[in-house]
């Protein structure tokens, strides 16, 4: 990593179940199983789930993996629409198209489409300066404890 320094995000290392094939910056990362990847097997089914046909195959299973990257969800939407994709978060202008009162239309039933429902979990980065004159005066601790207002700023109750 001290090779590339600054330019580390152009060259790609890992160890994982894939290695890079091919990357386009903004479009497409390919990736293919690492043949070199350690000796694990697909797990014995625990009761809860089960995949007989996959218990003891050498993981990964896939051979390859492509990931395509859209900016925006337009272009997303469009994709699947095609075919392309086999899933898409609906955009916010098209709900009224897709949707009525919950329902999906059926012009969109009639090409296979369904609608799943499903919580999105989003991940929250808080950052702090602790170099700044009214925090550095401040424990991290107790910053951590303010309060948090519903738009998402923090707010300084008394330090």
């Amino acid at each position: 990593m001290n090779h590339y320094g600054k330019e580390i995000i152009n060259h790609p290392v890992g160890t994982g179940p894939f290695s890079l094939k091919k990357w386009v910056r903004k479009s497409k990362i390919h990736l293919i199983k690492n043949q070199n990847f350690r000796d694990m097997t697909f797990p014995k089914s625990t009761g809860q789930t089960s995949f007989p046909k996959l218990e003891g195959k050498k993981l990964p299973l896939s051979d390859e993996v492509i990931v395509k990257i859209y900016e925006q969800r337009s272009p997303l939407w469009l994709a699947f629409l095609q075919g392309e994709l086999d899933h898409a978060i609906i955009p916010k202008g098209k709900f009224v198209d897709v949707l009525k009162d919950g329902v999906l239309q059926e012009s969109y039933k009639k090409k296979g489409l369904r609608v799943l429902r499903q919580d999105r979990p989003d991940l929250v980065f808080i950052g702090f300066n602790m170099e700044h004159p009214l925090l550095g005066r401040v424990s991290r601790y107790s910053i951590m404890n303010l309060p948090m207002a519903p738009n998402g700023s923090c707010s300084l109750v008394s330090i």
